[in-house]
């Protein structure tokens, strides 16, 4: 990660709000610190993708590195890969795209384990479409228990019990 920012943990619930996903920042904001960063290219190894990703993942991982070819077949996946030409939509890429950072949660900004909260569709439409992770902004939720979070997928959750 690098161009790390201070960012209020109100403007990252601000910005879910605005992406009307629904998603709402796991534990009281006086306990978490906010960052807006660019990730690097090596990050792509310690992505993590929402629970419901397990089976379009080798070995139930949630990795990104991890993604099968079926992952492209869904409808929010494919629509930032190929666009909505009836929406006026471009594909999207996270590099370039305004206003479409993915929220992660992570237990310090040097963790293992990034668990992505929201964006997990556009994470694997630029994951299948190659584009690559280099310079992608995201928001980021530092929480000394975040991984110990109930929706840490059950790969990690045992991996991270040893």
């Amino acid at each position: 990660m690098k161009a790390v920012e201070r960012v209020d943990l109100s403007k990252i619930q601000q910005h879910l709000d605005a992406m009307g996903t629904g998603v709402k920042l796991p534990w009281p904001v006086d306990e978490c610190q906010g960052y807006r960063v660019d990730l690097d290219a090596r990050d792509v190894n310690k992505l993590v993708l929402w629970f419901q990703f397990e089976h379009d993942t080798k070995g139930h991982s949630c990795n990104v590195t991890d993604l099968l070819p079926s992952a492209m077949t869904k409808a929010r996946v494919k629509s930032f890969i190929e666009g909505n030409l009836a929406d006026g939509k471009a594909p999207a890429d996270l590099r370039t795209t305004a206003n479409i950072e993915p929220v992660i949660v992570a237990n310090d900004l040097v963790s293992d384990l990034l668990y992505i909260i929201d964006g997990s569709h556009r994470i694997v439409a630029q994951h299948l479409s190659q584009k690559g992770f280099q310079d992608v902004p995201v928001f980021i939720c530092v929480h000394p228990d975040a991984l110990k979070w109930p929706y840490i997928p059950q790969f990690h959750q045992r991996q991270l019990a040893n």
